[in-house]
């Protein structure tokens, strides 16, 4: 006997209801496993990566800019300043870069438990990208025992070590 037009286009997959029903489990599945992957994240290794872009970032805006960007750490704030040179004595805010921390500065908060040491100093950036102070800079974050260490080299560059 012959078989019905429908029997025919059944037997070839799935229904739209049955792949719906599918990508929502699958939805629900990974959106449980990532809340319990974000207890992997490390944050030394994120305030590590982020001041080391802050750096960076410093460095690329002062010869974007031809003028002297300054870091300025004190305690566990990072901030960043913008002049004309490493020299000037009025300092302004460039609110391209960085964390908005309140109160016009800008820059980045170490987290809770994140010490930097040394705890207080200054880093300018010439519009040529080089430090304006003849000395490199070492830098040292530390949580729970681990540490990460960082140098800004003479001539602008970040070395992770």
């Amino acid at each position: 006997m012959r078989k019905s037009h429908r029997s025919r286009l059944r037997t070839g997959g799935f229904t739209l209801i049955e792949g719906i029903i599918v990508f929502a489990v699958m939805a629900i599945l990974f959106s449980v496993g990532l809340v319990g992957f974000r207890g992997f994240s490390n944050p030394l290794e994120n305030q590590y990566a982020e001041l080391i872009s802050l750096v960076r970032m410093a460095r690329i805006k002062a010869m974007q800019n031809t003028a002297a960007y300054r870091l300025n750490a004190s305690g566990s704030t990072i901030s960043v300043q913008r002049a004309s040179n490493c020299n000037a004595t009025v300092w302004s805010t460039d609110t391209s870069i960085g964390r908005d921390l309140g109160g016009g500065i800008r820059g980045l908060q170490l987290g809770e438990g994140v010490t930097m040491s040394p705890t207080t100093w200054v880093i300018c950036f010439n519009s040529r990208g080089t430090l304006g102070s003849n000395s490199n800079l070492s830098l040292t974050l530390s949580r729970a025992g681990q540490t990460r260490s960082m140098q800004v080299l003479l001539g602008g560059g970040v070395v992770k070590q």
